[in-house]
């Protein structure tokens, strides 16, 4: 199934927009599974950007449905996990197992007194002390890596591009009012929401500013009108509504709102269970958005609730590749497709990563659906 790159982008745009589309488009995220498929080690896959991207083309060669490439592996690469990486890790063959996969470590990197760091001086002043504090990275260690992890996603995209795959991504963006609440330890972050709620909301619109600054400069080099926003911990799991609507929504609100203006798609990556948060997102504009589901918010209450306005990626869980059986995978895909097919604005992926000991024939399954 060689597809070209505009019947791929004519799919995803009539997908976002809720039109029929010729067939569903196939988005799972996969990274250290692709290593297991492949028979390389994860410590390889990480490190090895050639074996890499042979492990994606692998995979891709035996499931052609596959037609929407959605990893960033140029996120994970191993070289720059101890420079810029999201928190301190373990890493394969270092003090886990070469076929284990990347672990974040989280405990209080950050300090209240931080805050101020980002008011007063800029996010990027506070994000170059929060690498010196983990891996003590020097300015120019710090400049030398993200110079190398935008290298990789151009190569990763032309990759992808070369194997008739859309990339979904130009640009990534770890939703800041999340990070903090990984740097910070999810406990002191719930203490500050609390206790000084006005002074993480303005370091949050800050540190957004900056983020859609440089989302906007990556996308420019990689020429791909979408960005990921990851946002996890700040949904109605863990906050009322209340504060939801205080802190959190509006910038998400105006992050969404900067990047449409600009003609970027926000495809924004929900972790968790957001049935208590889906309606915010029918205030924004319609058919300009990407949300992404990990099996935890009801993908129906979301088709209900967004219908004909939101288009919805997901959401095969990760405990059914690994714990279910093909049946089942089959079963699941085949009901979203069937649900979603008539009324569009519909996506087929993996709630989230696939991991590392997912079963082969589930994701033969997955691959296999009824597209």
């Amino acid at each position: 199934m060689k597809e070209s790159q505009l019947i791929l982008n004519k799919r995803l745009k009539n997908a976002i927009e809720h039109k029929r589309v010729d067939r569903i488009s196939c988005a799972p995220s996969i990274e250290c599974y692709a290593a297991r498929f492949h028979g390389i080690s994860t410590y390889d896959f990480l490190h090895d950007c050639d074996l890499a991207f042979q492990a994606f083309e692998n995979l891709k060669n035996s499931f052609p449905s596959w037609d929407i490439r959605r990893s960033i592996y140029s996120v994970h690469y191993g070289p720059i996990q101890n420079t810029i990486g999201l928190l301190k890790s373990k890493m394969p063959d270092r003090n886990l197992e070469r076929n284990s996969e990347l672990q974040f470590i989280e405990y209080e990197v950050m300090d209240r007194e931080d805050y101020n760091i980002i008011i007063d001086k800029g996010y990027e002043a506070y994000l170059n002390k929060a690498y010196f504090t983990m891996f003590k990275s020097l300015p120019e260690d710090i400049k030398a890596a993200k110079d190398e992890q935008l290298r990789i996603h151009k190569n990763e995209i032309l990759h992808a591009k070369l194997n008739h795959q859309l990339f979904l991504y130009g640009a990534h963006i770890h939703f800041p009012y999340s990070y903090f609440s990984n740097l910070r330890s999810f406990q002191q972050f719930v203490k500050d929401v609390y206790q000084i709620p006005d002074v993480v909301k303005e370091a949050g619109s800050i540190a957004v500013d900056h983020c859609i600054n440089e989302s906007l400069k990556t996308i420019k080099e990689t020429g791909i009108p979408r960005v990921m926003i990851g946002v996890n911990r700040i949904n109605g799991e863990f906050f009322s509504n209340t504060i939801f609507e205080k802190l959190f929504w509006p910038n998400i609100e105006r992050c969404a709102l900067r990047f449409i203006s600009e003609g970027i798609t926000p495809c924004f990556h929900l972790d968790g269970n957001w049935d208590k948060n889906l309606e915010y997102f029918t205030t924004l504009p319609k058919h300009k958005i990407i949300i992404e589901l990990d099996g935890y918010t009801d993908i129906l209450k979301a088709k209900h609730i967004l219908h004909n306005h939101t288009c919805i990626l997901g959401d095969v869980p990760a405990i059914m590749f690994v714990l279910g059986s093909p049946d089942k995978v089959t079963s699941y895909c085949n009901s979203l497709i069937s649900e979603f097919r008539e009324d569009g604005g519909f996506i087929l992926g993996s709630g989230c990563t696939l991991p590392y000991n997912t079963k082969h024939e589930n994701v033969k399954a997955f691959f296999n659906a009824n597209f």
